[in-house]
């Protein structure tokens, strides 16, 4: 069962105490990266939560706490200390990251011996997002590609800690909720006027094209279909006007196409935060994306190392969001 375990968990570190193995690592003495602590059938290829618990136990005594960010269970009766941390409507959230980031810092003032336990379902991404936010809150790291290289160290074999790039654009937005505006946040509402895609080569042959928004302002969807569709050979360019779309706080994204036999298929997504906007100037470009400012306009551009899941597929793509300042 180790084995399948260390398949299963790629390039992320294993810590060893007495009998228990765990996929588990100390990202900073206070701050620890784990897999989902799991249960029955699971426990074949994630950490067995018995393990989990014995080896805290045994390096912590009851000075840990738990910090879940996994949506599908709750385990209060079974942790002594644990807190739950997730936002339903997208994968990373400012303000939650900022409550997480005041609670730990609570956590750790009671007791000098105090340590955190960060987990999602693997133990990467989301939690490196969320430690990552810590380390910036604290002034551990004083950047965010500080925190993103000291993560990729400490949590995996190979550097690559936080890969999906709007988990990166959400720790360039914390570094700036940090750094820059002392950690006062106070979200603008901007209108989106234009969205500009252009896939190369079209493979799928894609015929139409729909993007799916999704706002934390609201908690609700806008679906945006029938788009232009410019040029369709080698490449596909798709374009359109919008008049009614209000975005503020963060938003997700979600593209999909139509293709012969009326198949949808998901080409990508991403979610980002108006924070690209209102201070297009302070967020660092290399993590987030490159903008155009004109007059009262900006222009987010997103190439394929900026963008979530896309198809393989798809060799380039270039996706141009443009938003007005009034």
């Amino acid at each position: 069962m180790h084995f399948i375990r260390k398949l299963v968990s790629g390039n992320l570190g294993w810590s060893f105490n007495n009998k228990d193995s765990v996929c588990l690592s100390y990202i900073t003495p206070k701050l620890i990266a784990t897999s989902v602590p799991a249960t029955g059938i699971e426990t074949l290829w994630r950490n067995n939560r018995d393990s989990v618990k014995r080896f805290l136990e045994n390096a912590h005594d009851k000075s840990y706490k738990i910090y879940d960010l996994c949506i599908e269970r709750e385990e209060s009766e079974y942790w002594r200390n644990y807190g739950k941390c997730y936002n339903t409507i997208i994968d990373s959230n400012i303000v939650v990251n900022s409550k997480f980031c005041r609670d730990v810092s609570d956590w750790f003032s009671k007791n000098p011996k105090n340590v955190a336990v960060v987990h999602c379902k693997a133990g990467k991404g989301r939690t490196g997002t969320m430690i990552c936010s810590y380390l910036l809150f604290s002034h551990y790291s004083e950047s965010a590609i500080e925190a993103l290289s000291l993560y990729g160290e400490k949590r995996t074999s190979d550097g690559k800690g936080v890969t999906i790039p709007s988990q990166k654009r959400y720790v360039a937005y914390f570094d700036t909720v940090v750094n820059q505006l002392d950690c006062k946040i106070n979200f603008k509402a901007f209108r989106l006027t234009k969205v500009h895609i252009t896939i190369e080569p079209n493979k799928f042959g894609i015929e139409d094209m729909k993007l799916v928004i999704e706002s934390y302002r609201n908690e609700e969807f806008k679906i945006l279909d029938n788009f232009a569709l410019l040029k369709s050979e080698n490449s596909c360019i798709f374009d359109k006007d919008i008049q009614d779309v209000e975005l503020e706080n963060d938003v997700k994204l979600e593209f999909e196409g139509t293709i012969p036999g009326k198949k949808k298929i998901k080409l990508f997504k991403l979610y980002l935060n108006t924070l690209s906007i209102e201070h297009y100037d302070l967020v660092d470009s290399a993590l987030d994306c490159e903008k155009v400012v004109t007059n009262n306009q900006i222009e987010l551009v997103f190439n394929r190392s900026k963008l979530d899941y896309v198809s393989p597929k798809i060799n380039e793509i270039s996706l141009c969001l443009l938003f007005s300042f009034q």
